[in-house]
């Protein structure tokens, strides 16, 4: 199992098997005052299974991480848990991959600096995608 793709983008919707993405890989967000709400963004991932992977559970878990790596307080956590099966037109030793758009709402960050989302996937770190919140020039 491997990560093909990790990203922050304005929005995103997974469908029929596949990522639509709207402003999609940035990574500087522009604060005009701290605290700052961010109103909306995606994270979105393309998960490839390996057919001997196919039919097992695959627990996933996104949390919002500090420059240091650590948690960020009240910062979001997105759990979850996905079964890829094997289709019937699938051809052995076919991987198959899984796309996942979540969508984030009202993201807070106390002060300005980096930041990363971090990915798990069956308890063991896959990714990290990263962004800084910098003072919007006045």
């Amino acid at each position: 199992m491997r990560v093909d793709c990790f990203l922050i983008c304005d929005g995103a919707q997974s469908v029929n098997g596949k990522l639509y993405l709207l402003g999609a890989g940035w990574n500087t967000l522009h604060c005009a005052t701290f605290p700052y709400v961010h109103p909306h963004l995606a994270l979105t991932l393309m998960i490839r299974v390996d057919w001997t992977e196919a039919d097992e559970p695959v627990k996933f878990a996104i949390r919002l991480e500090d420059e240091d790596n650590r948690p960020v307080a009240g910062g979001p956590t997105i759990e979850g848990q996905l079964t890829v099966g094997r289709p019937s037109t699938a051809v052995v030793g076919d991987p198959f991959d899984i796309p996942l758009a979540v969508e984030l709402n009202n993201l807070q960050l106390e002060r300005p600096g980096r930041y990363a989302f971090a990915l798990q996937l069956n308890d063991q770190d896959q990714a990290r995608v990263w962004f800084r919140a910098r003072p919007s020039r006045g």
